[in-house]
């Protein structure tokens, strides 16, 4: 008991760790995914829209700034002021872009220092447009630093998420190991247990089996002694019997023949029931012995024609009942391993039942062939005759049962259970398909 209750643990153990595993697998992979999707848009706005935006505003600056010097100096020449103002103007609309896709809003101060400087265009060359320029290059200034400490705090940020990430994939890893360390430390305590107790109990399984086997041994000399006894007796009984039965019947035909005249048509018919229940015990007994020597024989084995002994034992029906119209069909070349006059009686029985059970038919038909049974080759032999209900098929193969009555059909009961007897020994198979008034069918299977 304690070494099942051991061993039902293990699928409980295994259980518990996986769900452990899952719960905790699921709340890291949870946080990791949320992890991984912040850290993910963090480098995106880092990589897509800050740095980018720190590049273009650092030229914006330095555009402006080339453009006041410029302006202060009087150096430039008319198309080059047109040339940076083109520059300045493309980088601010770029940056611009840039918010209006990130943050959906843009500066306001750059964008109205932004303004101012567009709107003065008209008069570059004054003192007032270099003062705008110079609002504009301070907004300038003033944004890229604001945007640089946004680069810093999202680095910052985007640091502490990747360590938390795989600080938390570390924790999930070892809290995993330890539970799997711990599990199977449990279990190998428990298989410990489990092959002690088994190694116990199969010791005892093994001192059990050897006294199991030797009472087995004995039980079945004393069933074979008492089997060889009884066929013994069976044999010796119905051997005895003949001798009487057999001056019972002779006695009985003597009186029948001998005083005819003077017995009474009623005295007549009881004594020819007597002569006759002689003559059918006389062949119950034949058959009782023809089984009894089958059971008692050592089984011969040799290659054995079955188309040529049916084939003979059917011509044999055939010259005994002329007047009966009977064709059959028989497969050529079928031939098996087993005991010849065993073979014989088989074949014998089926096809008087054959024979027998198509006897009210005018045009009567007997196949006997082979074909492939679930793997197995299997012989045949079907008829067209009176057939059987099958509900009653598990009485065939036994002595003494008959489907039909002997007003229908003469027969002792004993040949199917002889037939079954001999197959067995053979280490084969047999069975039947029957329909009424429609044929039957008798299959056999024998070992190759």
């Amino acid at each position: 008991m304690n070494k099942q209750f051991s061993i039902e643990k293990l699928p409980r153990y295994f259980y518990v760790f996986a769900v452990i595993n899952v719960i905790i697998f699921t709340g890291f992979s949870i946080f990791i995914i949320f992890q991984s999707q912040s850290v993910q848009k963090s480098e995106q706005l880092l990589s897509y829209y800050h740095l980018p935006l720190a590049t273009n505003l650092q030229q914006l600056e330095h555009e402006l700034t080339h453009l006041r010097n410029t302006l202060k100096n009087n150096k430039a020449t008319p198309q080059k002021i047109k040339d940076l103002i083109y520059q300045i103007e493309t980088h601010y609309q770029q940056a611009q872009r840039m918010q209006d896709q990130w943050e959906g809003s843009v500066n306001t101060t750059l964008h109205q220092r932004y303004d101012a400087f567009h709107q003065s265009l008209k008069n570059i060359d004054s003192s007032a447009y270099i003062a705008r320029i110079d609002k504009f290059l301070l907004a300038t200034q003033q944004f890229r630093l604001l945007n640089q400490q946004k680069i810093e705090k999202l680095t910052t940020n985007l640091g502490k998420q990747q360590r938390k990430a795989s600080y938390m994939m570390t924790t999930a890893i070892a809290t995993a190991i330890l539970l799997g360390v711990l599990l199977f430390i449990r279990i190998s305590v428990l298989i410990k247990r489990a092959i002690t107790r088994q190694q116990k109990i199969e010791s005892e399984l093994i001192q059990h089996r050897s006294h199991l086997e030797e009472e087995v041994r004995r039980r079945t000399r004393e069933l074979e002694a008492s089997n060889q006894e009884l066929e013994a007796y069976s044999y010796s009984i119905a051997h005895d019997l003949r001798a009487p039965l057999r001056s019972i019947t002779s006695f009985s035909q003597i009186v029948m023949e001998d005083a005819s005249d003077n017995l009474h048509e009623d005295d007549k018919q009881h004594l020819q029931r007597v002569i006759n229940g002689g003559k059918h015990m006389a062949k119950l007994i034949d058959d009782l012995l023809t089984v009894a020597r089958i059971t008692r024989s050592e089984l011969t084995k040799n290659i054995v024609n079955l188309s040529e002994m049916a084939e003979e034992i059917l011509h044999g029906f055939h010259q005994a009942n002329p007047e009966r119209d009977v064709k059959w069909e028989i497969q050529t070349n079928m031939t098996i391993l087993g005991d010849p006059e065993m073979l014989r009686l088989t074949l014998s029985n089926l096809l008087d039942n054959a024979w027998k059970y198509t006897a009210k038919i005018k045009s009567t038909r007997i196949i006997f062939g082979c074909n492939q049974h679930d793997g197995m080759k299997t012989y045949f032999i079907k008829d067209n005759g009176a057939g059987f209900n099958m509900q009653y098929a598990d009485k065939l193969f036994t002595s003494f049962q008959r489907l039909h009555s002997p007003n229908e059909f003469k027969g002792s009961g004993i040949g199917l259970a002889t037939v079954a007897r001999i197959i067995h020994r053979h280490g084969g198979k047999i069975w039947a398909e029957a329909e009424v008034n429609k044929g039957a069918c008798f299959y056999f299977q024998l070992p190759m």
